[in-house]
Order: C-alpha cells, then sequence, then structure tokens
C-alpha cells in the first residue's frame, strides 16, 4: 500500500498529509476506470469529486469555439477537478484520458470531514 500512496502523498494538492492520512483518504475512495479517449469529467459539469491518477494520463484542456487549448498533462499522482472541492462551481476545463486510467475518487464529502478534523486536504503547496 505504501508504494501505491507515494505518489498521491507528494502530489501538491495534498499538503504534505501524513502516509495515515492518505491511506484513511485512499481507504474511503472509491477507485475507477476511465478508458483511453473518455472524459473524467467536461468542463461545464457539476463538480463535487476530485481525481488522482494512480495509473495512466490524462490531458487537462478548455474549449473554444475554433479549438481546444491543452492546459496540462497529467501522470501518476497527479490530480484533477480539486477546484470543484472549495468553489462549488461547474468544472472550469475538461479531463480527457489519454491512455487507460485507474483514478481514486474523493468526493467533497470526504474531504470537508478531513477539513473538520483539521487535515487540510485542499490547502495547495504549490499551485501548478
Amino acid at each position: 500500500m505504501t508504494d501505491r500512496i507515494l505518489p498521491l502523498q507528494n502530489a501538491p494538492v495534498s499538503g504534505g498529509l501524513s502516509a495515515a492520512v492518505v491511506r484513511f483518504l485512499v481507504a474511503s475512495s472509491r477507485t475507477g476506470k476511465v478508458p483511453a479517449g473518455k472524459l473524467f469529467f467536461a468542463e461545464g459539469d457539476q463538480g463535487g469529486a476530485m481525481y488522482a491518477l494512480r495509473y495512466g494520463g490524462a490531458s487537462v484542456y478548455r474549449s473554444s469555439k475554433t479549438d481546444d487549448k491543452l492546459l496540462r498533462l497529467l501522470g501518476e499522482g497527479d490530480c484533477c477537478g480539486e477546484k470543484s472541492l472549495t468553489d462549488l462551481r461547474l468544472r472550469s476545463a475538461s479531463v480527457r484520458a489519454l491512455e487507460d486510467c485507474r483514478p481514486w475518487r474523493f468526493r467533497r464529502m470526504l474531504c470537508l470531514i478531513c477539513t473538520r478534523t483539521r487535515v487540510t486536504w485542499c490547502n495547495l503547496r504549490s499551485c501548478r
């Protein structure tokens, strides 16, 4: 389990959480599959969960009338959708799997529970 959670524990979104807290979050999360070419979520969707990639790669992009603008490429341990945990707005970008992905899915309620117990899940160490 330690090898599986290390990329997540080192991710900027984790804010340096201890291994014990990350293990609790992982144990309380859902894992899923997102096949290559499919969306995790689309720009304009209602938020409510964030995702952390266990395996695979994805792209974050915004759409305009003429094209899609790539914002970032994601790999193992990277997170997406964390903004929806704090601002309750619609998704500001889309995330598409570039290859078969296995993400953890963390619901907003789980993150709020951790925040109420003085674990600041949404305390970003950096704003990449």
